[in-house]
C-alpha cells in the first residue's frame, strides 16, 4: 500500500472515531476513557521510560537475538526538549494503530512479550500531550525510509476544529480522551530520518511537557543508564540498548555533559555439562549471559508445560482473577534464574523480572535473579504473589533452582558449588520452604531434606557427588578462629561437617533455610561437646615434663566455641590432670550430687566418689597468704589440673585469661581459693552424709567467714551447712530457728515460748519445736559473748531463721490447664490448707476471674504461719509472744508471702496476673493477734482495724480508744512493719491518711459511753482535726454506714449517717434527724440549736466544705447554720428591721461613747482610726431597739423557745438595719445587760460584750442614771480613766477630719469654690463648730444642715451621699476634676459593666441564635472559623468608656445599641445581624448532640485510620482522641450550628488538616477495603496501648520497677527507696562529699521576678508530660534523698523533726509537716537554722520553680545564706542520682546567675 492510501486510511480511521463525539452516549463513553487514561498514566508514573522500551523490546519476533533500541532526548528540540525511542523490529501495522488508538487492547499475543494490557503506552501522557509516530513500511521494512503509518493524535484543537459549528464544540474538546482519534502526518523529522538511516523501523517522537517532564526523563534514564540490576539480562531479543542525551545550546558548558551516550550490549553463549539424569523429568537449559560492563551471568531457564499452565490459567480466570484473555497464551511458560559469574564472596538478593526489572521492593528468594512471565499490577512494579498464575511461576522458579542447582553439583570446580548452593538457599519467607519441598518432591522425587544440598569435606581425589550430603546427616562447624578444634579436625574424628572453603556467610543462608525445614544442621550446644569430646579423645597426652601446648590451645578453643554454653561441658572428659591423664570436668550441683552412685553413698571420706577439679594454687602479689588449709576429708575430693597449662588468650599473648575464665566461671574448674573451696564445701555436702565431714566443714566456713565477715560474695547460705539442733541432731541451716539463749537480738525467745504453749495443739508448732537451734554454748565452748554474736551473724547468713517462717503444703497444686477452672472454692481446695485455716481464710478469698479462660495458669504458694489456726487457744503471755513474732516477721518477710500469684502460662506479649490474699495475709488482716489497751488498761487482742496506732510524739494519745499496746509500739517502728501493717488497714491516730475513719470510730465511742466529760475537749478536739484533714483532700469521702460524733446540749452523741437518710438512729436522735454543721461554737444559731438539743457538728474554719460534703449524700437532712432561715414573728407581724424600731441610742445614748472607748483604749491591735473609729460608732448609731409583746421564733421551720438566760433579747444582723428585739417594758439595767451583749454581737465584736455586761452591772449597781451616766462613773465602769473617756468624745464628735473630707466635693459644687474655701479655712475644731459656719449658707443645701452633716457622716462613700443628695453624676464628676487639687471622679465602670453582663444574659440566646444565622453559610460550607466561640460567649462585649464617668445608669435602650454595634464590627457587616433565619436546635441541645456523636465516633476513627495503613493526624493521636477532637471542631466553630453526622466530623476533620491525604471521607470500612476483623485486631492493639499508657501515667519508675502514685500512697515507694539506699546503688547519697555550694554560671537577662505568681510543691527539670501525682512523687523521692544526704552531711543535727514540709508524713509517723514554711527542711533549732528547700526532676535539671511561700522565705534570707535550694537530677534513676547545693536566687550569691522565665517564678541555670 502507498504511504498516501495509508495516510488517508488513518485520516478516514482518525474522523470516524471523531464522528462519535457528536453522539452524547459516545461522549459520555469518551469522557470515562479520558478520566481512565489519565489515572493510568498516574499509576505508571516514573515508568514511563520502561514502557516505552518494553513496547521496542516486544516490537522484535521472539527469535530474533540481535535487536536493537535507540533512546534519544534531544533538549534543544522544541521548547523543553523531544523524546525519541527507536526500535529495530517490526514496523507497525494496521492492527497496531487500532490498538494502540483503543484503551486496553493490545496487539500482543499473551505470553509472547512484555506487555499485553494496552495500557502502558497511555504512561507518557505525564510527559508529552502530543506523542507522533513514525514507522516503515510494513510490507518492506528493510528501505531507509519511514514510509509507513506515520501520524499524530488528535488534539483539544483538532476536536474543536472538526466539530466546527457544534454548540458544545469547546466542551467537548476540554473532555475528550487522549490517544483515541490517529491523524496522518505527512513529513517526517530530521532525526526521525537519521535513525531510520541506522535501521530502526519505528520512531515514537514526544515533545516533552514542562521542564518538570525534561527532568523526570534525564532521571529515568540515567536510572537505566547505571541501575543498580542489570536492566538488559533477560532482555534475550535485544543485542544493544542506546541511550543518549543531547544537551540545549549554552546549557552545559562541559562537552561531556552536553552528549551523554551509553551503550547497554547483552551477548550469551550456552552453557554446557552434562546433567547425568541431574535434575529428573524437570530439564533446565543454562546460558552465560554477557552484558559487558554491568558483568557476566550464568542463567538457568526452565519450562512449565502447556497442560500445566493451562490448568491453572483455567483456575484463575473461572474465580475472576484473570481475564480470558489469558486464556490465548499459546506456548509453553519460561521462567529464568540468573547468578553472577564468577560466584560473589558475600552473595545478596537479587531482583523479580518480568522481563525488565519490577519495583525495588520486589526481591528474588535467592541470592540471584528471577524472571518470568508474571501477573503483574497495573504498573508492574508488584505481583500479587497469591495469584494462581504467579503461585505456579514461583513453583516452576524453585523448581528450576533445584533443577540448576543439581546440573551444577556436578561439576568440579568450586565456583560452582558456590553458585549451587546459592540456587537453594532461599531467604526463610512465607511459603519459601513448603515451595522448595514440593520441588524437591518434583524434581528429585524425595524430600527436600534428603537432597544432597550441602557441600562437605571429602577426601583428596574422591568424585564430586562424595562432596556433598543431605541436611540430616551433616554438620555445620561454628566459623571460628579456632586453633586445634577445628572443622577438618572434626572431619578426621568421623563428623561429616559442611565445607567451610564455600564460604561462611553461604553455609549460615543454607543453615537457615535448613532450620526451616525442621532438620537443622547446626549441632546443638550438647551435639557440639559430644564432638569436642570425641575429638579431645584423640588428642595425644603430653609425657612427663613435655609442655602440654595443644592442651592450653584446646581450652582457649573451648572459651570460644562454648562462650555462652558452657554448662554443656559439665561432667565430660576434657580435662588434662597433673598427673597427664584425661579427667571429667566439675558438674553441677544437683548433677553431682545424684549422679554419684549408691556405691559411694555414705562413704565417711568419699572414696570412689568423683572428684572435683581444681586450678594450681596461684600467689599474686596481692596476696601473697598461704591458700587456704581444707580439713582432711575434703582434702580427698579434689584434683589439680596439669601446672604446665598456659592461661593465655591467643590474641594477646603476654596476658590475659579468657580460657581460665571460662572454665572457672562456667563451674568446670574451681579456682584453689575460698570462693573455690565453698564451692568444693558444697558439693560434698550434697554427696555425703558423714556426720564428721558436715561438723568440720560447718567450723571450717566460720573460719573463713569470721575474719572478714564475708565470704568475698557467696552466699552462705547456698552452701547447705549441717547445725546442731536442740534436740542434739544435725540439721540442715536453712531448717533451723533460732530458740532459747541467743539474747535480744534475736526472737527465739518468743518461737520457744510460743511452740512451749502451742505444740500440743498444733502439728505445724511440734514440728518447729524439732528445728530448734542449739544454744550458743554448743558452738562456742568457751562462753565468749562476742564469739557467740558472730556465731549468730553467721548462722543468719547461713539460713538459720529467727521468728516465724511462712510455710506452705508440700501436696498443693499451682497450676491448672484452663485458666476458667480457677474459682474461690477451687483455689483453697488446691492450697490444701487444715480446717482451721481454711475457715480463717476461704471468706477473704475474692478470685476475680482470668483474661484466658481457655489458658493454663500457675500460681505461687498459699503462705500460712505456723501455728495461726490455734492462735486464739494459747495463753495470754504466748499470745503476746505470738503478736511479736508477727510484727517482727511483718518487718521482714517479702510482699510474695501476702498474696498468691496466677500468671497465665501460654501468653508470650501480654501474660495475665491475677493476686488472692493468701491464708498468711488473711490471717494478718482479719484475725484478733493485734493486742491493745482501752481505759481498763487491759489487754484484749483485735484485728489491725480495730486497733489504733499512737506513734510517738502525738500531743493528745486517746486513752478512751483501742490503741496498740505499748508494749508492741517500737515494734511498728521497725523496717517494713508499720507500712504493712498499714496495709492490713491499722489505722493510724491523727494521720491525715486517716481522717475518715478517725471521724467514723468517735461517734461509736461516744454511743458505747466510752467518753467521758473529761474526754469530751480531747475528743472534740480530734474530731476537729480529722475534719480538717478530710476536707482538704481532692476526694473527700466517709465511709458507708458511719456515725459522726456530735454535740446535743451539754453532751457528746453519735449520730449515724443512717439516720440522715431517715432510718434509725442509735438512741441519741429520733427518726429523720437532722445534722447542723456550724462554724463557731458559741453563735447564737448554735446555741439555739444546743438549747433545741439537736445534733449539732461544730467545725471550725471548715463548717462549709463539711457540709457541702455530707449534704451531697443527705440533701435533706444536713444543713449549714449560715443557711437556716432564722424567722421571727413579733406582735403577730413578720419582723422587718427597715421598719421597725426606734434607734438604740435614743434610748442608751451612753452606748456610742462606751463602744468607743473600747475600740479606742481596750481592744487589741494598733490604735483604731478616726476612720475606724467613726465607722464603728455609726454603726452603733445603726442599730434599732423594738419592744414587742409576744413572739413567735423559727429556727429552719422549726419553732422555738429561747433560753431563759437571754432574757428575750434577740440581736437581728441585717447589713443596713441591724435590729435588736426586747420585751416590752420600762428601760432597765437589768434588761440592758442583755441589751449590751446583743450589741456587740450585732457589731461582730464578740469580746466587747463581756465588757460591756460587766460595766452595764457596775453602773447598775451604783444607780447611775440609765439615759446619761456620768463620765467619771462610765470611766470606773469600764475600768478606763476619765481623761481617756474625754479623749474618746473628742475623737467622736470631733472627728471633723472625716466629715470635712466628704463634704467638700459637695459644697464646692453647690456653693462654690470661694465660698466653700470659706468654711474649711481655718479649719473648724469640731463638728459643732462647722455646723455653725454652714447654716449661713442653708437655703442653698438641698437639705437642712444637720442632716447633711448627718448624712455625710453616715456616707460610705462619695458617690452614696451624691446619691442622697439628689446631685447629677456627671456634674459632680466636672467639679471633682476642676478642683485644686483634682480629685479622682467617680467610676462607674463597674455598675455599667455589671448593667451590660445582666442584659446580655438575660437576651444570650437571641444574641447567640443571630449569630449563628449571620454565619451559617460558612459553617455549611465547612470553612473553620476560629474565633467563633470567643464571638459566640459574647464576654469580648464592653461597656464604652465614655460612659465610665458621665452616665450614672445605663438603660436598656443605650445597652441594645451598643451590643448590636459591636456584633456588626466583630462580624465585619454594615448591617445589623439577621433577626430570622432557618430553623436551628437550640445552641446546648445541638452541641450535646455533637458531643456525643464525637465521644462514641474518635476512637473508631482512630482504629480506621490505623488500619488502612495511614499515619495518625494530630488531633486523633492522644489517648482519648474524643477530647481533641472536640477541642478542634469546637475551636473552629463546628459543634454549635447543625448535628453533624460521623461524615460530617470526618469532613471537619479534612477541613482542618486533620485527616489523612488520600484517604476517602468516609466511615464505612468496605469504602477503605476493611472489615470489621481488621478493625478489631487494631482496637485490641490499641486498647492494650491505651492501658498501658493509663498504667505508666499513674505510676513513677525506680530502678527499675515500677510503683503506682495516683493513690497518694507511697508506702512501697518507700520500702524501695530504702532498699536502693542500703544496697549503695545510689552513689549520690553514700558518697556525699563535703557540704558546699554548687554555683550556676553567671547568665545574662532578667533576674527579678514579681511575687504575684504562683507555684508548685514539685520541684524543677522540665518534667513535661507528666500527671500530677507523678510530679508529686518525683517531689517526695527528691525530698527522702534530700534527707538521707542532709542526714549524711549533718549527722548530730539531723533527724525526722528537721523535714518540715507535708510530705515528711509519707515517711514518718507525727504530726503533719507545712508546705506552706517556704522551705522543706529546718537544719538546727536555735535562732540561725539553715533552711533548704528540695527541687527534684527526673532528667538533667537546669530549671526550678518557686512558689508564693518560697519566694518569701527566699527574699526574707536574702541577706544570708541560710536559705539554700536543693536540686536533686535524676530522682528516678538511683544510680544516676545526684544533689546539688545551689545559692539563693535572691541572695547576694546567687545574683546573675539565673535566667527568669516565663510569667510564673521560673528560673533556668547552668551548672
Amino acid at each position: 500500500m502507498a504511504r498516501n492510501a495509508r495516510a488517508e486510511q488513518l485520516r478516514e480511521y482518525g474522523w470516524s472515531v471523531l464522528e462519535g463525539a457528536r453522539s452524547e452516549q459516545v461522549l459520555r463513553m469518551a469522557r470515562q476513557v479520558n478520566a481512565v487514561s489519565y489515572t493510568s498514566a498516574r499509576e505508571y508514573a516514573g515508568r514511563s521510560l520502561f514502557e516505552l522500551l518494553q513496547n521496542g523490546y516486544d516490537a522484535h519476533p521472539r527469535d530474533r537475538r540481535d535487536g536493537r533500541v535507540h533512546v534519544l532526548l534531544d533538549e534543544a528540540e522544541g521548547e523543553w526538549g523531544t523524546l525519541y525511542v527507536a526500535n529495530g523490529g517490526t514496523p507497525f501495522t494496521w492492527r497496531n494503530v487500532e490498538r494502540v488508538c483503543e484503551l486496553a487492547q493490545s496487539s500482543k499475543e499473551v505470553g509472547e512479550g512484555i506487555g499485553n494490557k494496552g495500557v502502558g503506552f497511555r504512561s507518557i501522557l505525564l510527559i508529552s500531550d502530543a506523542p507522533e509516530i513514525y514507522s516503515a513500511d510494513p510490507d518492506s521494512p528493510l528501505g531507509p525510509e519511514l514510509d509507513g503509518y506515520c501520524f499524530r493524535f488528535a488534539q483539544k484543537v483538532d476536536v474543536e476544529e472538526f466539530l466546527a459549528g457544534e454548540d458544545n464544540a469547546h466542551e467537548v474538546a476540554a473532555k475528550y480522551p487522549p490517544l483515541q482519534a490517529p491523524l496522518p502526518l505527512d513529513d517526517v523529522p530530521a532525526t526521525c530520518r537519521q535513525l531510520a538511516a541506522q535501521g530502526y523501523v519505528t520512531i515514537v517522537r514526544l515533545p516533552l511537557l514542562s521542564k518538570a517532564a525534561r527532568a523526570e526523563v534525564r532521571l529515568r534514564m540515567r536510572e537505566l543508564a547505571g541501575a543498580k540490576v542489570p536492566v538488559m539480562l533477560f532482555l534475550d531479543r535485544l543485542a544493544g540498548l542506546t541511550l543518549e542525551r543531547r544537551a540545549a545550546d549554552g546549557e552545559s558548558g562541559d562537552r561531556q555533559e552536553a552528549h551523554e551516550r551509553y551503550e547497554l550490549t547483552r551477548s550469551e553463549e550456552r552453557f554446557d555439562v552434562e546433567q547425568d539424569g541431574a535434575g529428573h523429568g524437570f530439564p533446565v537449559s543454562c546460558a552465560t549471559v554477557d552484558l559487558g560492563p554491568s558483568g557476566t551471568f550464568l542463567v538457568a531457564r526452565g519450562t512449565v508445560e502447556k497442560e500445566r499452565l493451562n490448568s491453572t490459567l483455567a483456575k484463575a480466570v473461572g474465580s475472576g482473577l484473570l481475564d480470558d484473555t489469558w486464556q490465548e497464551w499459546k506456548r509453553s511458560a519460561v521462567v529464568e534464574v540468573a547468578l553472577p559469574l564468577p560466584a560473589p564472596r558475600r552473595p545478596r538478593r537479587g531482583q523479580i523480572y518480568t522481563f525488565l526489572p519490577m519495583g525495588e521492593d520486589q526481591a528474588a528468594p535467592f541470592p540471584g535473579h528471577v524472571n518470568a512471565p508474571f501477573f503483574t499490577k497495573f504498573d508492574r512494579t508488584g505481583l500479587p504473589s497469591d495469584n494462581p498464575l504467579n503461585v505456579l511461576l514461583l513453583d516452576a522458579v524453585a523448581e528450576t533452582c533445584l533443577a540448576a542447582a543439581a546440573v551444577l553439583r556436578t561439576v568440579p570446580e568450586p565456583s560452582m558449588g558456590q553458585l549451587a548452593v546459592d540456587l537453594v538457599s532461599w531467604e526463610s519467607e512465607k511459603g519459601s520452604a513448603g515451595r522448595l519441598r514440593a520441588a524437591a518432591l518434583r524434581v528429585h522425587g524425595s524430600e527436600l531434606a534428603d537432597v544432597p544440598l550441602v557441600p562437605v569435606l571429602a577426601a583428596d581425589g574422591a568424585p564430586p557427588e562424595a562432596g556433598w550430603a543431605p541436611p540430616r546427616g551433616a554438620v555445620l562447624w561454628p566459623d571460628l578462629d579456632l586453633a586445634v578444634l577445628t572443622a577438618h579436625r572434626a572431619y578426621e574424628a568421623g563428623v561429616v561437617v559442611a565445607d567451610p572453603e564455600i564460604g561462611g556467610d553461604r553455609l549460615k543462608r543454607l543453615a537457615t533455610l535448613c532450620k526451616a525445614l525442621a532438620c537443622p544442621w547446626e549441632p546443638g550446644p550438647e551435639l557440639l561437646a559430644e564432638y569436642v569430646e570425641r575429638i579431645v579423645g584423640g588428642l595425644p597426652l603430653p609425657r612427663s615434663g613435655e609442655s602440654p601446648e595443644q592442651w592450653s590451645a584446646l581450652y582457649e578453643d573451648l572459651a570460644a566455641l562454648f562462650e555462652d554454653d558452657g554448662h554443656v561441658l559439665h561432667g565430660r572428659q576434657l580435662l588434662l590432670a597433673e598427673d597427664c591423664t584425661r579427667r571429667h570436668t566439675n558438674r553441677p550441683l544437683d548433677r553431682a550430687g545424684t549422679g554419684t552412685s549408691t556405691r559411694t553413698q555414705g562413704k565417711p571420706s568419699g572414696q570412689g566418689a568423683r572428684r572435683e577439679a581444681f586450678f594450681q594454687p596461684v600467689r599474686t602479689e596481692a596476696n601473697q597468704s598461704e591458700a587456704p588449709s581444707v580439713p582432711a576429708l575434703l582434702g580427698k575430693r579434689l584434683f589439680s589440673l596439669h601446672p604446665g597449662l598456659v592461661w593465655k588468650d591467643r590474641g594477646e599473648r603476654t596476658r590475659g585469661r579468657a580460657a581460665r575464665a571460662f572454665l572457672e566461671q562456667e563451674g568446670l574448674v574451681r579456682p584453689y581459693d575460698t570462693r573455690g573451696l565453698l564451692d568444693h564445701v558444697r558439693q560434698a555436702l550434697s554427696a555425703s552424709t558423714d556426720l564428721r565431714l558436715r561438723l568440720q566443714t560447718l567450723r571450717f566456713v566460720f573460719r573463713l567467714w569470721q575474719p572478714r565477715r564475708s565470704l568475698g560474695g557467696t552466699e552462705i547460705s547456698s552452701l547447705g551447712l549441717y547445725v546442731p539442733s536442740a534436740d542434739g541432731r544435725l540439721i540442715r541451716a536453712s531448717g533451723a530457728v533460732f530458740g532459747r539463749g541467743w539474747g535480744r537480738a534475736s526472737v527465739g525467745e518468743d518461737l520457744a515460748a510460743v511452740v512451749a504453749g502451742g505444740q500440743d495443739v498444733s502439728k505445724s508448732l511440734k514440728a518447729i519445736a524439732g528445728r530448734l537451734l542449739a544454744g550458743p554454748e554448743e558452738f562456742d565452748k568457751r562462753g565468749d559473748e562476742t564469739t557467740a554474736a558472730e556465731w549468730r551473724a553467721f548462722l543468719r547468713e547461713a539460713g538459720v531463721a529467727d521468728g516465724l517462717v511462712p510455710v506452705s503444703s508440700s501436696d498443693a497444686l499451682s497450676r491448672v490447664d484452663q485458666g476458667r477452672e480457677l474459682s474461690d472454692r477451687q483455689l483453697v481446695r488446691m492450697a490444701k490448707v487444715s480446717a482451721e485455716v481454711q475457715e480463717q481464710w476461704e471468706p477473704y478469698v475474692h478470685w476475680p476471674g482470668v483474661y484466658y479462660p481457655r489458658t493454663p495458669y500457675r500460681g505461687t504458694p498459699a503462705w500460712q504461719l505456723p501455728g495461726q489456726d490455734v492462735v486464739e487457744r494459747l495463753g495470754q503471755e504466748a499470745r503476746l509472744a505470738y503478736a511479736r513474732l508477727v510484727l517482727h516477721g511483718l518487718a521482714n518477710w517479702n510482699d510474695e508471702r501476702f498474696a498468691s500469684v496466677w500468671t497465665s502460662a501460654g501468653s508470650q506479649n501480654s501474660p495475665d496476673t491475677e493476686r488472692v490474699t493468701t491464708p498468711l495475709g488473711a490471717f494478718v488482716r482479719e484475725q484478733p493477734w493485734l493486742p491493745v489497751r482501752g481505759r481498763d488498761r487491759a489487754a484484749r487482742f483485735v484485728r489491725p482495724a480495730d486497733a489504733w496506732h499512737c506513734p510517738p510524739g502525738l500531743e493528745e494519745e486517746p486513752s478512751y480508744a483501742p490503741t496498740v499496746d505499748h508494749r508492741l509500739r517500737h515494734l511498728l517502728e521497725r523496717g517494713k512493719a508499720g507500712d504493712r501493717l498499714r496495709e492490713m488497714r491499722l489505722p493510724t491516730w491523727d494521720d491525715p491518711r486517716d481522717s475518715e475513719r478517725l471521724i467514723a470510730a468517735l461517734g461509736p465511742l461516744a454511743a458505747e459511753g466510752a467518753l467521758g466529760a473529761e474526754d469530751r475537749p480531747a475528743a472534740q478536739r480530734a474530731n476537729e482535726r480529722a475534719w480538717r484533714h478530710l476536707v482538704r483532700r481532692a476526694r473527700p469521702a466517709l465511709p458507708a454506714g458511719a456515725s459522726l460524733l456530735a454535740e446535743s446540749e451539754d453532751r457528746l452523741i453519735s449520730v449515724p449517717l443512717s439516720a440522715l437518710d431517715g432510718g434509725d438512729s442509735d438512741g441519741d436522735g429520733d427518726a429523720g434527724t437532722v445534722l447542723y454543721v456550724s462554724g463557731e461554737r458559741d453563735g447564737l444559731t448554735a446555741l439555739l440549736i444546743r438549747e433545741m438539743a439537736r445534733p449539732l457538728l461544730t467545725l471550725p474554719g471548715v463548717s462549709a466544705e463539711a457540709a457541702e460534703l455530707l449534704a451531697a449524700d443527705h440533701p435533706a437532712t444536713v444543713r449549714h447554720t449560715d443557711d437556716l432561715l432564722f424567722t421571727v414573728t413579733v406582735d403577730g407581724a413578720r419582723v422587718n428591721p427597715a421598719a421597725m424600731g426606734e434607734p438604740l441610742v435614743q434610748q442608751l445614748p451612753w452606748l456610742t461613747l462606751a463602744v468607743g472607748v473600747l475600740c479606742d483604749h481596750l481592744a487589741r491591735g494598733p490604735r483604731a482610726s478616726e476612720a475606724e473609729l467613726s465607722e464603728l460608732t455609726s454603726l452603733v448609731r445603726s442599730v434599732c431597739l423594738h419592744r414587742y409583746r409576744s413572739w413567735d421564733i423559727e429556727l429552719d421551720g422549726r419553732p422555738v423557745t429561747l433560753p431563759g438566760r437571754l432574757g428575750g433579747v434577740l440581736p437581728l444582723p441585717d447589713p443596713k438595719h441591724p435590729l435588736v428585739l426586747a420585751p416590752a417594758g420600762e428601760p432597765s439595767w437589768p434588761e440592758t445587760t442583755r441589751i449590751v451583749v446583743a450589741l456587740a454581737e450585732l457589731l461582730g465584736r464578740r469580746e466587747f460584750g463581756d465588757r460591756l455586761r460587766l460595766a452595764a452591772h457596775q453602773l447598775a449597781s451604783r444607780h447611775a442614771d440609765l439615759r446619761d451616766p456620768g463620765q467619771e462613773e462610765l470611766a470606773d465602769a469600764l475600768e478606763v480613766t476619765v481623761h481617756q473617756v474625754e479623749e474618746t468624745s473628742r475623737r467622736i464628735d470631733g472627728a471633723i477630719g472625716v466629715v470635712l473630707e466628704r463634704c467638700r466635693p459637695f459644697l464646692v459644687h453647690l456653693l462654690g469654690t470661694e465660698a466653700a474655701n470659706s468654711l474649711f479655712l481655718p479649719p473648724p475644731g469640731d463638728t459643732r463648730e462647722f455646723q455653725a459656719h454652714l447654716e449661713e449658707y442653708a437655703a442653698e443645701l438641698p437639705v437642712p444642715v444637720s442632716e447633711f452633716i448627718a448624712r455625710a457622716r453616715a456616707a460610705r462613700g462619695t458617690d452614696e451621699l451624691r446619691r442622697d443628695l439628689g446631685i447629677g453624676f456627671a456634674e459632680l464628676n466636672d467639679t471633682l476634676r476642676a478642683m485644686n487639687p483634682p480629685l479622682e471622679p467617680i467610676s462607674h465602670a463597674d455598675e455599667h459593666e455589671e448593667a451590660l453582663r445582666t442584659y446580655l444574659d438575660l437576651r444570650k440566646k437571641e444574641l447567640v441564635n443571630r449569630l449563628r444565622w449571620a454565619v451559617l453559610e460558612g459553617f455549611d460550607a465547612r470553612r473553620p472559623m476560629p474565633d467563633w466561640p470567643s464571638v459566640r460567649a459574647l464576654d469580648w462585649i464592653t461597656a464604652p468608656e465614655a460612659w465610665t464617668y458621665t452616665v450614672d445608669m445605663a438603660d436598656t435602650g443605650s445597652l441594645e445599641a451598643h451590643v448590636e454595634e459591636q456584633l456588626a464590627l466583630r462580624l465585619g457587616r454594615s448591617v445589623p445581624l439577621p433577626r430570622s433565619g432557618d430553623r436551628l436546635p437550640a445552641p446546648d441541645q445541638v452541641r450535646g448532640a455533637n458531643l456525643r456523636t464525637i465521644t462514641g465516633l474518635a476512637a473508631d476513627l482512630a482504629v480506621l485510620v490505623r488500619a488502612a495503613g495511614h499515619p495518625l493526624p494530630t488531633a486523633l493521636t492522644g489517648v482519648e482522641p474524643a477530647e481533641e477532637v472536640t477541642a478542634r471542631l469546637e475551636a473552629a466553630g463546628a459543634l454549635d450550628f447543625r448535628p453533624l453526622s460521623p461524615t460530617d466530623v470526618v469532613g471537619w476533620l479534612a477541613a482542618l488538616g486533620q485527616w489523612p491525604d488520600g484517604m476517602a471521607m468516609a466511615t464505612d470500612p468496605e469504602r477503605h477495603g476493611l472489615s470489621e476483623g481488621d478493625l478489631d485486631r487494631v482496637r485490641n492493639a490499641a486498647g492494650h496501648e491505651r492501658r498501658e499508657r493509663e498504667r505508666k501515667r499513674r505510676s513513677i519508675s525506680v530502678g527499675g520497677r515500677d510503683f503506682d502514685v495516683h493513690s497518694g500512697d507511697f508506702t512501697a515507694l518507700t520500702r524501695e527507696l530504702d532498699r536502693v539506699l542500703q544496697s549503695g546503688s545510689a552513689p549520690g547519697i553514700t558518697a556525699a562529699g563535703p557540704l558546699r555550694f554548687t554555683d550556676p554560671r553567671p547568665q545574662t537577662g532578667r533576674t527579678q521576678a514579681s511575687s504575684h505568681t504562683r507555684g508548685r510543691r514539685y520541684g524543677g527539670g522540665t518534667d513535661s508530660g507528666l500527671t500530677t501525682a507523678q510530679r508529686e512523687a518525683i517531689g517526695y523521692v527528691g525530698e527522702w534523698y534530700a534527707y538521707q544526704w542532709l542526714c549524711a552531711c549533718y549527722p548530730d543535727r539531723m533527724d525526722e523533726t528537721s523535714w518540715v514540709s507535708g510530705n515528711r508524713r509519707k515517711a514518718f509517723p507525727g504530726p503533719s509537716g507545712d508546705d506552706g514554711l517556704g522551705f522543706d527542711f529546718r537544719v538546727g533549732s536555735g535562732s540561725r537554722p539553715y533552711l533548704y528547700e528540695v527541687k527534684a526532676t527526673g532528667g538533667e535539671g537546669g530549671r526550678f520553680e518557686l512558689g508564693e511561700s518560697e519566694v518569701r522565705a527566699a527574699r526574707q534570707h536574702a541577706g544570708n545564706d541560710r536559705w539554700r535550694l536543693l536540686v536533686v537530677t535524676h530522682a528516678l534513676t538511683p544510680h544516676k542520682m545526684a544533689i546539688q547545693m545551689i545559692p539563693n536566687p535572691y541572695g547576694k550569691r546567687g545574683r546573675g546567675r539565673y535566667r527568669e522565665e516565663g510569667g510564673a517564678l521560673r528560673f533556668s541555670y547552668l551548672l
